[in-house]
C-alpha cells in the first residue's frame, strides 16, 4: 500500500493526463466489447490472419482472438476454449491494457463457477487481485471497481462479505459510466 504525502501530491498537468489515460482506458474497455466488429471474419483465412497477426504481437488482435476463444464463433468455425481465450487475454494483460486485465478476470471468474472449492478459491483470488491491479493502475476505469465489488458482495475471491464496500465500489464504477454496477447497485438497496 503508498501512503501519499505533500511531496507526492501532483501538478494540474499531471492530473490532466492521467484524467485523459482513465478516458482511454474506458475506451479500451468499450473496445473489448465491439474489437469483433474490427476485423473481417468473412474471408476464408481470416483466423489465420487474425492468428498471426495477434502471434506478432498486435495487441488488438490478441484480445478479438481472446474474445473469440471465450464465446466461439460460428463465422470462424472456433469452438469455445478457455484455455486459448486466457493465453490471449494474459498476453494483453501482461501489457497492462485494461481490456486485457478486465477480460482476464472476468474469464477467471467465470472459470472458476465450475470447478472444485480449492481451485475455485484460487482462480477467484487471482481475479480479485487483478481487479485491485486494474483500481490501482486505471482509476478512471469502471471495469475494476465493478469486478472488486463483486467479490465483496458475494465473500469471494480471498474478500471478506461486506455490503456496504461492495455499495462503494458500485457507485464508484456506476459514477463512471458502469450501467451493470447501476443495476447492482440498485439491488443492493433494496
Amino acid at each position: 500500500m503508498q501512503l501519499l504525502c505533500p511531496v507526492d501530491m501532483k501538478s494540474p498537468v499531471q492530473e490532466l493526463r492521467e484524467a485523459i489515460r482513465g478516458q482511454l482506458d474506458l475506451v479500451s474497455i468499450y473496445v473489448q466489447t465491439t474489437a469483433s466488429r474490427q476485423f473481417d471474419t468473412s474471408t476464408p483465412n481470416a483466423l489465420r490472419d487474425l492468428t498471426n497477426r495477434a502471434r506478432n504481437g498486435d495487441a488488438k488482435a490478441q484480445l478479438e482472438l481472446g474474445i473469440k476463444y471465450a464465446k466461439g464463433d460460428t463465422t470462424m468455425n472456433l469452438s469455445a476454449n478457455a484455455e486459448l481465450a486466457r493465453h490471449w487475454f494474459q498476453l494483453v494483460a501482461n501489457r497492462e491494457k485494461a481490456s486485457g486485465m478486465f477480460n482476464l478476470a472476468n474469464l477467471l471468474m467465470d472459470q472458476a463457477r465450475s470447478r472444485g472449492s480449492t481451485e475455485r478459491d484460487q482462480l477467484e483470488r487471482s481475479a480479485a487481485v487483478i481487479f485491485e491491479q486494474m483500481v490501482d493502475k486505471f482509476p478512471k476505469n469502471s471495469g475494476g471497481y465493478a469486478g472488486l465489488a463483486r467479490c465483496y458482495r458475494k465473500g469471494i475471491g480471498g474478500k471478506r462479505q461486506d455490503l456496504q464496500k461492495a455499495r462503494g465500489l458500485f457507485e464508484t464504477a456506476a459514477a463512471l459510466g458502469c450501467k451493470w454496477s447501476q443495476t447492482e447497485l440498485n439491488k443492493l438497496r433494496t
